[in-house]
């Protein structure tokens, strides 16, 4: 694997908050402290697409052992291991809304709302 070409974060920077500092963060807050682009390189460097890292950040996708390690090898320590290995019956459902603070992009297409279920007693 070649050697990633992410920039340096600056220690000073305000969007560089280590992980000593607070402790390691989750991919989605990693991913809005960092922004877009640095977040796609760091996809790349894994040896993934940008695509799945924001499957992964918006919790719709679970990553391997391996990418989880390589995310967390290339973030500094700054993302958490046991964040990015969330179990599966945590994940979010693949129909479900966007999540409120993730990413925009798109909208909803959930908003008819479901009949309530039937009292106890109509129920055969």
């Amino acid at each position: 694997m070649k050697t990633p070409n992410l920039p340096p974060i600056a220690p000073n920077d305000p969007a560089s908050a280590a992980a000593d500092a607070s402790g390691p963060v989750s991919a989605m807050t990693y991913w809005k402290r960092h922004g877009i682009k640095h977040c796609e390189q760091l996809a790349i460097a894994c040896g993934t697409s940008y695509d799945y890292w924001k499957q992964i950040a918006n919790l719709r996708k679970r990553p391997s052992i391996e990418l989880a390690r390589r995310l967390v090898a290339l973030s500094q320590g700054e993302m958490s291991l046991e964040m990015l290995l969330t179990p599966k019956h945590h994940l979010r459902p693949s129909g479900a809304a966007p999540m409120p603070d993730g990413n925009k992009v798109g909208v909803a297409q959930h908003r008819r709302k479901s009949r309530p279920p039937p009292p106890p007693d109509e129920i055969h």
